[in-house]
Formats: C-alpha cells, structure tokens, sequence
C-alpha cells in the first residue's frame, strides 16, 4: 500500500531550548497555528489561531500532556476547502493532536479538498498526533500533506488512516482521488517518506483492488520517548499469525530509531481498536491513552 525510507534531508530542525515562534501570516481561510511551551514545568498552549472553516479545541486530558482537537464548521471539507495547520512543540513539552470526528470528504464537481499540517518539534519534546480516520464520500476528491521536523532528541507518534466511505450507502471505495504524502525529517535528514495515491486506473477500480478491506492505516513511532514501544510493536507483530483471508492483517517495518505499523482490516472501529492495543506501551510511555474513550 505505501512505502517508507530514508533520504536527503532538506529542512533543519532547531534544537535550542526554546524554537522560535512561526512568523505571522496575513489571515486565510482555513489557515491555523498551534504553539506549545513549557509554563511552570507543565505543557501548556501559549499560542491558538484559527480562521473558518477550521476550529481548534483544547481540552484537558487525563495526564501531563496538552491537547489540540481539530475541527471545522459542517463537520467536514467541502469540495474546493482548504485546512492549512502549523504546530510548534517547544522543548520538553508533551503534546496531543486530535479530531473532534472522522474527516468528512464531500463529494460535489471536481474541486480538490485539502489538508496540510507542517510541524517542529524541539529537543526533549514528545508530540502525538492521534486523529479519526478520514472518510472520503462518493465522487470526493483529497489531498493531503504532513510535514515533520523533528529535533535529534525529539519523538513523534503518528496515526494516518483510512476508511472506505459511506459503505452501508453504497459508496465503497467510491471517491474520485485520494493522495497523502508525509515526510518525517530528524535532526535535518529524512527518517521516513510515505505517499499514498488511491485512484481508478482505467482498468480497475479502487474498489477492486483494496478487495475485502475496507480501512487502511499507519502507525509512525520515532524518538527516544518511543524506542522501547517501537521495539515491542516490532516483536508483537513479528509473533502473529495471519490465515488465509483474515479480517485483518498487520505488518511492522523498522524505521531510524523506530517503527512503522501498516493495518489493514474491515470497519473503522476493528482496526482502531487494534491499533490502540498494539500501541498500548507507547500509550505508556506518552504518559496517556489519547483514544480511551474511543475505542
């Protein structure tokens, strides 16, 4: 489904103790910007803007960490929406990114919807970025972009997935175009690449490939804050057993100083629910279970 690897690094992270603050922008719709720093030894967000149709919650979770929840007015991207999201974790902070929902894709004429997130992550910081699935409706189209910038001592934990659609509705796979394309750079050099383009082919259709499947997700984990949890998860996967047709199947890859997870399974909810138990140590080691409540 995707691959991932090394390469020339093009982008220098900071890794003083303090990052600099993102230069201001003029306003732009669907434009955001997230800062966390450390306030009387404690994450806190010192920074949050956003301009409609994106909205930026920041509950409180159940441990040490900061949480941002993203959200748009609708429920969803219209066809043409455009999100843009920069995030800036300070040093020693431990942060959480997350949906309110699924990502809603609506379908409606050939506008593209899109969605970009850029991130910096400083020295010593932990940054978990955790969302809902996306879920692109019949005839929709979606792009995707994620860009991390991670610092030598720096960790990340990263979830991408995907559903099928409105499958009780008959839009299985049913989406005009489907593109994702992430890159995580530590310390200045590329760690992992991941690109995904789901399209028909003129000889199949989307459908008829992805065969009994109908969510696929990914599961980054990179960063001091992670190294035992990505062990573990390699050691886990290594041991399972996969039947023939089985309702879903796992792999793990190591990646530099970590692990990458690739899922592929039937409902949204079966998936999850197996994500969120193959990373219960790194749950552990972020100090909180972000999706408790979830799954």
């Amino acid at each position: 489904m995707r691959g991932a690897g090394g390469g020339e690094g093009v982008s220098v992270v900071q890794t003083s103790p303090r990052l600099e603050s993102f230069p201001k922008r003029p306003p732009c719709a669907g434009s955001g910007t997230v800062e966390f720093e450390l306030v009387a030894n404690s994450t806190a967000v010192v920074r949050r803007m956003a301009h409609s149709p994106l909205k930026l919650l920041t509950p409180r979770g159940a441990g040490d960490c900061a949480h941002v929840v993203t959200s748009t007015y609708g429920g969803g991207l219209l066809a043409g929406d455009a999100i843009s999201l920069r995030v800036r974790a300070g040093h020693g902070t431990r942060c959480v990114l997350g949906t309110q929902a699924s990502t809603k894709v609506y379908g409606g004429g050939d506008d593209t919807s899109r969605q970009s997130l850029e991130a910096d992550v400083g020295g010593g910081a932990t940054l978990a970025v955790a969302p809902d699935p996306v879920t692109c409706f019949a005839g929709s189209r979606y792009e995707q972009c994620q860009a991390f910038r991670l610092a030598a001592t720096a960790s990340l934990l990263l979830i991408d997935w995907l559903t099928s659609g409105r499958a009780a509705r008959g839009e299985r796979w049913a989406f005009g175009r489907y593109r994702t394309d992430t890159r995580i750079d530590i310390d200045g050099s590329c760690a992992a690449r991941d690109a995904t383009l789901l399209e028909a082919d003129g000889a199949t259709t989307v459908a008829e490939r992805m065969g009994r499947f109908d969510c696929i997700a990914s599961a980054f984990l990179l960063g001091p804050v992670f190294r035992s949890a990505a062990s573990t998860l390699m050691e886990t996967i290594g041991k399972t057993t996969v039947s023939r047709r089985a309702a879903l199947v796992a792999s793990a890859s190591p990646l530099r100083d970590g692990a990458i997870l690739r899922v592929a399974g039937g409902a949204a909810e079966q998936v999850g629910r197996f994500i969120s138990r193959c990373l219960g140590p790194a749950w552990a080691a972020l100090g909180e279970d972000p999706w408790s409540r979830k799954w």
